[in-house]
């Protein structure tokens, strides 16, 4: 499973191992600095936790995560070459499992302004920039048109959400910031039900391919017998 913000760490990582100094910006040394005081407060004051979740709320408006990394999944148009970078990394993982011996596939989670048009209007109305085509899944599109082999890669789109408020599917303001990018509990249960759906035929026919299969070996042994 992928979130889009996974985008920025794949590409820093790399170019980490290609040794380039282009990597994607953050705030990490902010976050550093904090982190002692923020250690301390944290779940002891409710006056700390709602001033915390305004100044998370401005640093999403700015455009981090709350990693610290720079939003650059909303802006894939502006970021294509780290696109491209985070899609060598999905593909090196893909081909490490392939080599180990076991089947994988990454299925690629989406924002909530992409699955539902009042949560992109609210999105929007509260300052928080993505591109115009990020709602029509542009970024899950680049990454998926840029693997050498894309048949183990998957997104979900908004096929199973039908259009509600903002925070129906998503955390929305029930965590520690503005967050658009975790589901909730009926999110989850839609993704999960998209998940079973959309591989449900493929797992079915090669079930029924193994149990035609046993029942040949069966039959042949039978018959030796």
């Amino acid at each position: 499973m992928m979130n889009l913000n996974d985008i920025a760490p794949l590409s820093n990582s790399f170019l980490k191992d290609k040794k380039q100094n282009t990597k994607v910006k953050n705030i990490n040394l902010l976050r550093s600095f904090i982190n002692p005081l923020d250690n301390l407060l944290r779940g002891q004051s409710v006056f700390y936790t709602y001033i915390r979740f305004l100044i998370k709320k401005q640093f999403v408006k700015a455009g981090y995560e709350a990693s610290g990394y720079e939003s650059i999944e909303l802006f894939p148009e502006k970021n294509k070459n780290h696109l491209i970078n985070a899609s060598r990394k999905i593909e090196e993982w893909l081909s490490l499992t392939k080599e180990r011996g076991f089947k994988s596939c990454v299925v690629v989670l989406p924002y909530e302004m992409q699955i539902s048009t009042k949560a992109k209007d609210y999105y929007r109305s509260i300052n928080i920039k993505f591109e115009d085509d990020f709602t029509n899944f542009s970024t899950q599109k680049f990454l998926k048109k840029n693997l050498k082999d894309d048949k183990n890669f998957f997104f979900i789109n908004n096929d199973g959400f039908k259009e509600k408020k903002v925070g129906s599917y998503f955390v929305f303001n029930k965590g520690d910031k503005i967050d658009f990018n975790h589901p909730n509990r009926l999110g989850h249960l839609i993704i999960a039900k998209e998940i079973y759906k959309k591989k449900f035929v493929k797992s079915k026919n090669i079930l029924n391919k193994t149990f035609k299969r046993s029942k040949n070996n069966y039959r042949a042994c039978s018959s030796v017998g």
